[in-house]
């Protein structure tokens, strides 16, 4: 057998292990959902609750999140479990893509070691099981960086490569806001490199990226009669914490303790290192290298930099983690010419995934662990936001039915948005569930869409969390009465509980503001 049959074998066993384990690996993950089917996330039915109204903008997200919920929620017929089967399936796209990325550019067992390195990884657990912006987000980023890579090393069909790519980049836009970060680092890893710079001067390179960013035109329209309401939201994201040695320390320290434990201690320890070599020997790395770090290591670093003027959330660079993640599995497995101080670290590689992978075992297993210990329903059980809400919704929905005019009730509530989306969801026959704001500003999408309209002299069954003598005085002058009622709890487990109080307004006279 020639060496060049004998290299075809090798990949060819490569490839079979990889489709066999994300095979197993989408089937366990499905299987999960069917054993373990915990209530929606608050951020979950907040989104699905935009799905039911199709728009082309939101409070605070581009519209895919919300049209993406639309086709769950009809898909699956507004179970959990049919909604959140969109999240397997796109993180198991993410995972496809990533191995189509680094077989093309290194080989199977490469691309095969990143994407392992990848999936064995509590974060990429949690955000393949919740239907939330980052599976989307992640979804359309690795396919782009596939088809970049494709566009710019094809020798025929670059025009079906680079309209695919527009598609892939305008409906990530259309995703989340950190897409746009993408065409920041393709016009970088241009100038930084000889061999692609002539493009630069092309037209079609710079008419190929005003096409994707055509796709934000309806969202950009949409904000122009809100008021720009998802900038004023997004440039709040990015204010500096107060000034002080205190913020100075913790930020940095709380985002890399939480990166430690999304990510596996190992890998991320590996790839920052790698990311601070290569950092300064960008110019001098091959143009696969080079162009991996710029898409993942590099704005890690500058991630993990701004974390010394504000506080970061831990989902923020998951966009950068899979070229991140290819391009240390690339150097760990010797398909690289990166050599650097830290070779001698490429041995931990193996051991990181292992350490992520029971790390992600540990993650699978949280709940048959916060159901053996006394965890459940404490301040430290980590899924405390998935537990209680359908049953709360059942206690809502039983008080309803003894008012006089159940079918002319209305249910409001007053405290977070999570409260509205989650009885929205879980309450009989999913109504239109309002929130109500005393200082009357716009603090979520609930407010852009406003209070009750045509419900002039209904009842209203209204729900504040905690214990609570009455309702706020604004919101008391728009009935004709208001009576206390009861309270009743969300039950989270063995004795652990949260409060609720619940009121009836009686005869609803006018439009919130």
């Amino acid at each position: 057998m020639t060496s060049a049959s004998r290299n075809f074998q090798r990949e060819i066993h490569w490839d079979l292990w990889f489709w066999r384990g994300i095979l197993l690996l989408f089937l366990f993950r499905v299987l999960f959902l069917v054993f373990f089917p915990y209530d929606l996330a608050g951020d979950e039915a907040y989104y699905w609750d935009w799905g039911r109204h199709p728009d082309w903008g939101y409070f605070s997200k581009p519209p895919v999140i919300g049209w993406l919920m639309a086709f769950a929620g009809w898909a699956g017929r507004n179970s959990v479990f049919g909604i959140r089967v969109f999240a397997v399936l796109l993180g198991t796209g993410t995972l496809i893509f990533l191995f189509l990325l680094g077989r093309r550019m290194y080989g199977s067992r490469a691309a095969f070691w990143g994407v392992a390195a990848m999936a064995a990884s509590p974060g990429n657990a949690a955000l393949n099981l919740l239907l939330t912006i980052d599976a989307p987000l992640l979804f359309f980023w690795s396919a782009s960086l596939y088809l970049f890579w494709r566009l710019l090393t094809a020798e025929k069909r670059r025009a079906a490569w680079g309209i695919a790519l527009i598609f892939s980049l305008g409906l990530g836009a259309l995703s989340k806001q950190m897409t746009l970060a993408f065409f920041a680092c393709g016009l970088f890893f241009l100038i930084a490199s000889p061999q692609y710079r002539f493009l630069l001067k092309k037209s079609w390179i710079w008419l190929g990226s005003l096409a994707a960013l055509f796709f934000l035109i309806p969202p950009l329209y949409w904000n122009a009669r809100n008021n720009w309401i998802t900038f004023h939201h997004t440039a709040h994201h990015f204010q500096s914490s107060s000034p002080g040695l205190s913020a100075f320390l913790t930020h940095p320290a709380a985002f890399i303790g939480t990166q430690l434990f999304l990510i596996s201690p190992v890998t991320w320890v590996l790839l920052m290192a790698l990311s601070s070599v290569i950092l300064f020997s960008l110019f001098k790395v091959e143009t696969k290298e080079r162009f991996l770090f710029i898409f993942g290591g590099l704005p890690l670093v500058i991630v993990l930099l701004m974390t010394l003027r504000q506080k970061i959330n831990g989902n923020w660079p998951a966009a950068f983690y899979p070229s991140g993640i290819l391009l240390l599995a690339a150097w760990a497995t010797h398909n690289t010419k990166i050599k650097t101080r830290i070779d001698r670290w490429k041995k931990a590689f193996m051991p990181g995934i292992v350490v992520g992978a029971l790390l992600a075992v540990f993650a699978y297993g949280l709940p048959l662990v916060v159901k053996a210990t006394d965890l459940q329903g404490s301040g430290i059980d980590p899924l405390i936001r998935l537990e209680g809400w359908s049953g709360l919704a059942e206690k809502v929905a039983a008080i309803q039915t003894t008012f006089p005019r159940p079918r002319k009730t209305f249910v409001m509530t007053i405290g977070h948005r999570y409260l509205t989306s989650e009885l929205a969801f879980y309450l009989p026959r999913k109504p239109q569930v309002y929130r109500w704001v005393e200082s009357g500003k716009i603090q979520s999408q609930y407010e852009l869409w406003g209070g009750p309209k045509g419900k002039k002299g209904w009842d209203c069954l209204i729900i504040i969390k905690g214990k609570a003598s009455r309702v706020p005085p604004r919101l008391a002058e728009r009935f004709q009465e208001i009576r206390r009622l009861k309270t009743i709890t969300r039950d989270l487990g063995p004795g652990k509980s949260r409060e609720y109080t619940l009121f009836r307004g009686i005869g609803w006279k006018e439009k919130m503001p």
